[in-house]
C-alpha cells in the first residue's frame, strides 16, 4: 500500500493513466474514485464569502467556528437564516437537524421571540401538506418545526430565486404561493447547491469525460458494480458522494458502495 499525498489533475483513459498535482502519473488496471463533493457559487455568493462572512459550514473546520461565533454573538430574540439546495446534496437530514439544534440554542439562550427561518428550495410531494417537501425523517422533523420548536422555527418549502447579500446579509427570495419576501437576518447559513468535484467546466472530472449526468454534476454509475457508465470509462469506479445512483449521499451509503464494489 503506497499512500501519496497529491490531488489528481487528470485523467488518461485510453492510457490508464492517473496524473497527480505532483507531477508523478500513476498506472492502473482498476481506478477507483471517491472525490466527494464541491459548493457551488450560489444565492450571489463566493467561496470567498462561505470562507469569511455567510459560512456553509457543510465543510468542518473553520467555517463550523465561524458560524457557532456568529451564533453566540446573536442579540436577544434575533433571526437566523438558513438555505437548502435541492437534493441531491450532502447528508439528506443533516439542515433539518441543525436548524433543529440552532432553534434550541435560541429560544434557550437568546430568548423565546427568537426565529430560524428555513428556505428549502425542494418542492412538497403533497400539496396540502408543506412538511412533504423535507428530504429525510419527515415525520420527525414536521414534529420538531410544528409541535417542539413551533414559533421558532418558520420552514418555508418550495422557495425559488434566493438572494443573498454577503455584506448586509439580507435574504430575498419567492415563496412556493410566487410572494417576494426580503428579511434582515443577524446570522444567515446558506447551504449551497453540491456536485462532485471536478465536475465544473474545467474540472478534471468533466475532462476524463466521467461528469456525464444530465446535468453534469455527477458521474453515472453501474450500480452492481460502481463502474462508470461513461464512453470509455471500463476499469474506472466512483463511489460516494460524486455518484450518480439513486442513494443518499451519505457515509454509511458511501461506505456500503465501497464494499460493493471492492
Amino acid at each position: 500500500v503506497n499512500i501519496v499525498r497529491a490531488s489528481v489533475t487528470g485523467i488518461d483513459k485510453a492510457n490508464k493513466t492517473l496524473m497527480l498535482s505532483d507531477g508523478v502519473s500513476l498506472p492502473y488496471d482498476r481506478l477507483v474514485l471517491a472525490p466527494g463533493v464541491e459548493f457551488e457559487d450560489a444565492y450571489g455568493l463566493t467561496q470567498t464569502d462561505y470562507e469569511t462572512r455567510t459560512p456553509h459550514a457543510w465543510r468542518a473546520g473553520p467555517q463550523t467556528q465561524l458560524l457557532r461565533d456568529q451564533l453566540a454573538a446573536m442579540p436577544g430574540n434575533g433571526t437566523f437564516v438558513m438555505t437548502i439546495p435541492k437534493a441531491p446534496y450532502r447528508c439528506p437530514p443533516g439542515p433539518y437537524e441543525r436548524a433543529c439544534l440552532v432553534a434550541d440554542f435560541l429560544k434557550t439562550t437568546k430568548g423565546a421571540g427568537s426565529k430560524v427561518i428555513v428556505l428549502d428550495e425542494n418542492t412538497p410531494t403533497d400539496a396540502a401538506n408543506p412538511y412533504s417537501a423535507i428530504q429525510a425523517e419527515a415525520h420527525t422533523f414536521t414534529q420538531a418545526f410544528s409541535v417542539i420548536h413551533a414559533g421558532v422555527v418558520d420552514y418555508q418549502p418550495g422557495v425559488t430565486g434566493i438572494t443573498i447579500d454577503p455584506a448586509t446579509r439580507a435574504v430575498s427570495y419567492t415563496d412556493r404561493m410566487g410572494v417576494l419576501h426580503t428579511v434582515n437576518p443577524q446570522v444567515v447559513n446558506p447551504i449551497p447547491p453540491h456536485r462532485a468535484t471536478g465536475s465544473g467546466t474545467t474540472g478534471w472530472l468533466t475532462q476524463a469525460g466521467l461528469a456525464n449526468s444530465a446535468n453534469g454534476k455527477w458521474a453515472v454509475v453501474n450500480v452492481l458494480s460502481f463502474e462508470s457508465t461513461a464512453a470509455g470509462a471500463a476499469g474506472v469506479h466512483v463511489i460516494g458522494d460524486a455518484s450518480q445512483c439513486g442513494l443518499p449521499k451519505a457515509g454509511h451509503v458511501a461506505n456500503q458502495e465501497a464494499k460493493i464494489c471492492a
